[in-house]
């Protein structure tokens, strides 16, 4: 069941659908929601887990959009819906999920009629244009290397500095290439700031990168 007034909008609209009740569901982790090219027949309303939005390019290599969690609703599959056109990138559920699936007639009849179900998306949409604009802004406009830096510093401080990850989830993590971040890598692996094992890595250099941060 949801927490107590998350997506509260759906329970004042829930009435007005021929089905008296909300379909739930529970989508384990590994299923792919969507992929890219789908017809979405219906919009998920994430409760619980993570699902990871993302688009694979025609070399194979993979750039995260977006990640949905508790609160969200994928602004790709409800501009696929309003506008009638495939799915254009790629769903994945990396934590078990459990969501609200509001149908298409249900969305585009709640997206019609109620307020705060419109207000719910449109702020929806503004978060995720900023989203888009600022991983544009990463991408195009701050060093990989730089990037690399923060990202390690950032995600080894919650698990006792170490971060378990393979060089290509990384890669993915920072729309770049497996080879850009191997290389990166095994020069600061050099200059002592990490070690490396299998599927691992350890940071033992916290002031060192956060210096080498400062200088780029």
């Amino acid at each position: 069941m949801e927490e107590p007034g998350l997506f509260s909008f759906l329970e004042k609209i829930e009435t007005e659908f021929e089905e008296k009740k909300l379909l739930t569901k529970i989508i384990p982790k590994g299923t792919k929601v969507f992929d890219e090219g789908d017809e979405c027949g219906g919009v998920p309303f994430v409760i619980k887990g993570v699902i990871r939005v993302s688009k694979i390019g025609k070399n194979g290599r993979e750039i995260i959009l977006y990640r949905l969690k508790s609160g969200d609703a994928c602004i790709l599959t409800i501009t696929s819906v309003l506008s009638n056109i495939a799915y254009p990138a790629i769903a994945v559920v990396e934590e078990n999920a459990e969501v609200i699936l509001l149908t298409v007639p249900q969305f585009k009849k709640a997206m019609a009629s109620n307020t705060d179900f419109q207000h719910f998306v449109y702020k929806l949409l503004s978060d995720r244009f900023l989203d888009i604009m600022t991983l544009i802004d990463e991408i195009i406009f701050r060093k990989v290397d730089e990037r690399l830096i923060e990202f390690l510093l950032t995600n080894s401080e919650k698990n006792g500095d170490i971060i378990e990850m393979t060089h290509d989830d990384i890669a993915v993590e920072l729309g770049t290439a497996r080879e850009v971040i191997s290389r990166l890598i095994k020069n600061l692996e050099k200059e002592g700031s990490i070690q490396l094992s299998r599927g691992k890595i350890r940071v033992v250099g916290r002031q060192a990168l956060a210096k080498k941060l400062s200088e780029c």
